[in-house]
């Protein structure tokens, strides 16, 4: 038996080293069980209400805007998967400081980071300047989350009922 020594077997250690440090770097890192995605999905639409009613609460008169958009869904996917969860946390990251309920708002985010891939990139969005518009912004956001949370809730649902 021969034993090698030199660059080769060195760079070969380290070819399998740097190998594994970047398959786990680069894999997601959710581990979770469906119904605790659910469960977490299931958190957030309560939280999501809570948010919208105390937003509400306070801006009785003010109505959703046509022209602001949640990119919610990713196509094809199944839930929790196909919540746009990066572009959810940019927005709510940017209305946190404006709303009223910032503890809730960050435990949303919290559990939006459960279900969050790794290193997802951020989705760059434009807040209006102007007060009445930036609170229509934040309402039609907050209405849209709401929606979205619900109808990934019903494709859960929707799944249990076809696994049986």
């Amino acid at each position: 038996m021969v034993s090698r020594t030199g660059p080769t077997m060195s760079a070969l250690f380290l070819l399998c080293c740097v190998g594994s440090w970047l398959s786990s770097h680069t894999s997601p890192i959710r581990s979770l069980q469906s119904n605790e995605e659910k469960h977490i999905v299931e958190e957030l639409g309560f939280l999501s209400k809570i948010l919208l009613e105390n937003f509400r609460k306070g801006e009785k008169k003010l109505s959703t805007s046509p022209n602001y958009t949640l990119p919610c869904f990713i196509p094809n996917a199944q839930p929790p998967n196909n919540i746009n969860i990066s572009a959810v946390q940019t927005y709510l990251r940017r209305i946190r400081p404006l709303s009223d309920n910032t503890t809730t708002t960050g435990e949303i985010i919290e559990h939006l980071d459960k279900l969050a891939f790794q290193n997802a990139p951020e989705t760059n969005i434009s807040m209006p300047e102007a007060a009445f518009e930036k609170k229509r912004f934040i309402l039609t956001i907050l209405q849209q989350f709401v929606e979205c949370v619900d109808l990934v809730l019903k494709s859960f649902n929707s799944e249990a009922q076809q696994a049986t």
